[in-house]
């Protein structure tokens, strides 16, 4: 008799282990063409509210991912293909991809290869980002948070990634998992984007059966605490989080409109546009910064295990954060730079006040530390060449430009806004499809009101009504984004107002620093003029035959430039090197 006394009676019988076994099968991968249609519901769940197709980089089906709205709540499950090993039919289970699982987005991966990645914690998360941001391919893993692990990244190697995760600690340690997994799939670069707000913690007491939460995932980031009434539990959370490191650590009431493990596709129905996501994912910082990969790199010198390291230099990591900046030129090959900046986009040259300032903040901000001139010429120098030989060529405008048929009055707003003028009438746009420079001198333009006539303007300009319809004329003219455009040449007596009248006619098309300015010296002089102006007023001019120096050419110099004639004279500091103007511009002469 047998000693176990849970032994199948007569000493033989089916073990546990074989009575719970299953069929061996396989998952096939893609799905073939003849397989069964995949089953509408769940036998459980009912019918999805939501369905996911992960193709293969040809299109293929490899599987899909479906959602389903429950009583109590929101739940995944993945459906694949699969086929008993000995040869059988083909049947659709509901179970996962074993390791390594594929990727959301390999299609776009392989049709785009040299666009930057944006990796989102979710399939609906992932399509708002393709909405969002044009330029990137957005991809995902399958089945949750907790199994970043089980996916194949390898697609990934060599590409630039910026992983945009849900803004809560499951959000948080997905990122740290899928970087980590990522570089080791041989990524160029992996970042981690801050959510606006930081990363929510829901301060709820646990039960007492729960263990200690790990807050590892929160160092170095931004955390906020919504307690749910126990304020003494959020303080008690508030002193875990500060232990593990965190950035910084708040404690707020949760507003009315707060979301919980906020995403891309949060932010798509808050009514972000292309500009607002392009700039959250620019200041993306490194994942070594972050959580468990943090603290790794602060218990390390720079020694480390396999000898030292060497140094990054301050030009690499400052070209490193132009990563997400379009670099492209003009037809005369200036290198042009077009920066995201606070929900818009502004466009600069390479050589530019502007952009050397915008290059040291951002270096500061992520490093800490202070740029070195040398060192920021040299990356200015790389980034040049970048724009020159690798970037798109675009026109500029200058106040006022063209595309589509339609004319764009730039505002030189903070928003960087323009009117849009169509035969159907005008309005304000957010983001003009043109790239429009501007000039430290320019000056911010109201916003239109309509409902006016041009009459409103009379009783401000001390003309005959016969000399006032040449006003609107010269007006009209100077919107149109090339000439000829008419001189308009104002004369009077002394204390006429002729000097009002010249501020105020420049005021409203383009506002200046200094609107109204003495004759220039030379060609170079009025040539400079005109590229950082739109509208030229030039004051007390007793001749134009010759120049104030003298010289002769004045008048002829003026009669080029409102008729789009060609200027170039010798660039300062070269031998050879030429200043080329080649464009009109509406001029007021007074006397």
């Amino acid at each position: 008799m047998s000693e176990d006394p849970f032994a199948p009676l007569g000493g033989r019988g089916r073990t546990p282990s074989s009575r719970g076994s299953k069929p061996a099968r396989i998952v096939v991968l893609p799905v073939p063409k003849g397989a069964p249609r995949p089953p509408a519901t769940h036998p459980i769940l009912g019918k999805p509210s939501a369905t996911w197709t992960y193709p293969d980089v040809t299109g293929a089906v490899l599987g899909y991912a479906l959602r389903f709205d429950t009583p109590q709540g929101k739940e995944f499950r993945p459906l694949t293909c699969w086929q008993p090993t000995a040869g059988g039919a083909l049947e659709w289970r509901w179970e996962a991809w074993p390791p390594k699982r594929p990727l959301y987005g390999l299609q776009g991966l392989a049709e785009r290869p040299a666009a930057p990645v944006v990796v989102c914690e979710g399939e609906k998360a992932a399509d708002a980002a393709t909405g969002l941001l044009p330029g990137f391919v957005a991809a995902t893993s399958p089945n949750g948070s907790q199994s970043a692990h089980k996916a194949d990244w390898q697609p990934l190697c060599n590409k630039r990634v910026v992983i945009w995760p849900d803004a809560d600690p499951a959000g948080a340690r997905y990122a740290d998992e899928a970087a980590e997994q990522i570089r080791r799939a041989g990524a160029e670069s992996v970042a981690i984007v801050e959510p606006p707000d930081g990363f929510v913690v829901i301060a709820k007491r646990p039960s007492e059966d729960e263990r200690a939460t790990d807050w590892t995932a929160l160092r170095g980031r931004r955390v906020v605490i919504w307690p749910e009434a126990d304020l003494a539990y959020a303080d008690e959370i508030a002193k875990q989080i500060e232990a593990a490191h965190a950035a910084s650590v708040m404690i707020e009431s949760r507003p009315s409109d707060g979301i919980e493990g906020w995403d891309a596709a949060d932010a798509l129905a808050q009514g972000w546009d292309e500009s607002r996501a392009v700039e959250l994912v620019s200041a993306a910082r490194p994942a070594e910064q972050f959580g468990k990969a943090s603290a790794r790199v602060a218990g390390t010198d720079d020694a480390g295990d396999t000898g030292r390291r060497r140094r990054n230099p301050q030009r690499n990591v400052l070209i490193g954060l132009t990563e997400f900046c379009e670099l492209w030129h003009d037809p005369n090959k200036i290198a042009y730079v077009t920066l995201p900046m606070n929900h818009h986009l502004e466009h600069w040259p390479i050589r530019s006040d502007e952009f050397e300032t915008w290059l040291s903040g951002r270096f500061y901000d992520e490093t800490g530390g202070a740029i070195g001139s040398q060192q920021l010429q040299d990356a200015i120098r790389v980034l040049k060449a970048r724009a020159i030989h690798h970037g798109p060529q675009y026109e500029t405008f200058i106040r006022v430009g063209r595309h589509g048929g339609k004319l764009y009055l730039d505002l030189c707003d903070s928003g960087w806004r323009a009117v849009e003028i169509g035969p159907d009438g005008w309005r304000i746009v957010d983001r003009p499809p043109i790239k429009f420079l501007r000039s430290p001198a320019m000056r911010e333009l109201p916003e239109p009101e309509g409902g006016y006539q041009i009459e409103e303007l009379r009783r401000f300009v001390n003309v005959s009504d016969e000399d006032f319809a040449l006003v609107p004329a010269f007006l009209v003219a100077a919107l149109r984004d090339r000439g000829p455009y008419p001189i308009l040449i104002v004369n009077g007596e002394h204390g006429a107002g002729k000097s009002f009248f010249c501020q105020m006619l420049r005021a409203l098309i383009d506002p200046n620093i200094a609107p109204v300015r003495s004759a220039p010296m030379n060609e170079r002089d009025l040539i400079v003029s005109a590229i950082n102006s739109w509208v030229l007023v030039f004051d007390n001019l007793s001749s134009v035959s010759t120049w104030p120096n003298k010289t002769p050419g004045f008048s002829d110099a003026l009669c080029r430039l409102a008729s789009h004639g060609g200027f170039a004279t010798r660039a300062l500091h070269t031998d050879r090197g030429e200043m080329i103007f080649n464009g009109a511009r509406p001029i007021i002469l007074m006397e």
